[in-house]
């Protein structure tokens, strides 16, 4: 806008037509369309001084091509007229303005003549005023458009991060579309399992192969002498399965328990509780992870490291009197 408009010229536009009001006012007796004159030269020379301000304050901002060839001939219309007037009102030329404008008088141009400048520097006045209106609501539909895009990209982004994981990894781990189980070992560790890799026994098997490789309690994963025990409904999030096992002392069998307090053998009723009240008394045993088998544990070899261990069962058989109760022990 600076090279259309150059500060200068909009400047010294505004100073003549405030110079020739100026002049103007001086001289006494003019008539009522004179100082209809002197007030548009005013207002002209006040608007035109409010226009340098805009375009030094606007800096590169840029008007259309066509608001900027009008504004630009309205500008240049209004210098001609001013400067012909001032041109006519001078004489001669061989005094001063200020002088000129005082000997000369008022008579030299007619009403008409002064109220056609009047109206031709109002129109000009008016079609500046117009084109920078309508300049104005464009660069404000520009403004509105790039807000609605920007609203639009942003709206984008928060969808796309929503979809993103909470954290970043495996399906297991948990995101915002998937569910685990969580599987408990025998000694307490959880580990997450993704249900995709619950779908099938096989599947979910050798899942248990692999995590126990190496652990307690792998002897039982790959003879399968193990059962699953889910605990209740209602845990989050998803499932919960925990394994817990421990030996009859009446028929020798692994039985999968859920109350550490007692539980009941599954294969000949026997009733034990406070199985574990001498535990702190030996050095704690490394418990297999999901053991319970149907088979005798005597046809699958050498003790257990986890069997060596002796402990002391306080026994109630369920078969027998409320009152009869045998100590036993177990090796």
């Amino acid at each position: 806008m600076s090279a259309l408009f150059p500060f200068g010229d909009i400047l010294a536009l505004a100073n003549l037509a405030l110079t020739i009001a100026k002049i103007l006012r001086e001289n006494t007796g003019s008539s009522g369309e004179y100082q209809a004159l002197i007030a548009e030269l005013d207002s002209s020379g006040t608007a035109l001084q409010s226009l340098d301000q805009f375009v030094s304050n606007a800096g590169p901002t840029k008007l259309q091509y066509s608001v900027e060839n009008t504004v630009k001939f309205a500008l240049s219309r209004c210098q001609t007229l001013m400067a012909d007037f001032l041109k006519k009102k001078a004489g001669s030329g061989n005094s001063t303005r200020d002088e000129s404008w005082r000997k000369i008088g008022w008579g030299l141009f007619k009403k008409d003549e002064i109220r056609l400048l009047k109206q031709q520097l109002m129109d000009q006045k008016a079609t500046i005023n117009i084109m920078l209106g309508l300049s104005h609501c464009t660069s404000l539909e520009r403004v509105l458009k790039a807000s609605n895009d920007q609203q639009i990209t942003l709206a984008s982004m928060q969808y796309n991060i929503q979809q993103l994981p909470r954290a970043l990894g495996y399906t297991w781990e948990g995101d915002n579309n998937h569910k685990v189980i969580w599987f408990i070992d025998a000694v307490g560790n959880k580990l997450p399992i993704a249900i995709e890799l619950c779908i099938t026994r096989a599947t979910f098997e050798g899942l248990l192969r692999v995590y126990f490789k190496n652990r307690a309690g792998n002897r039982y994963i790959e003879q399968e002498h193990y059962e699953l025990a889910e605990e209740a409904e209602g845990e989050c999030p998803g499932s919960r399965t925990g394994t817990t096992t421990e030996t009859c002392p009446s028929c020798q069998r692994s039985v999968a328990i859920q109350d550490t307090s007692g539980f009941t053998c599954s294969f000949c009723g026997t009733f034990v509780r406070d199985y574990k009240s001498m535990q702190d008394q030996f050095p704690t045993r490394t418990a297999s992870a999901i053991t319970l088998s149907d088979a005798d544990p005597q046809t699958s070899g050498a003790p257990a490291p986890e069997e060596r261990f002796i402990r002391r069962f306080l026994v109630r058989n369920a078969d027998a009197r409320a009152a009869a109760t045998a100590l036993m022990a177990i090796g």
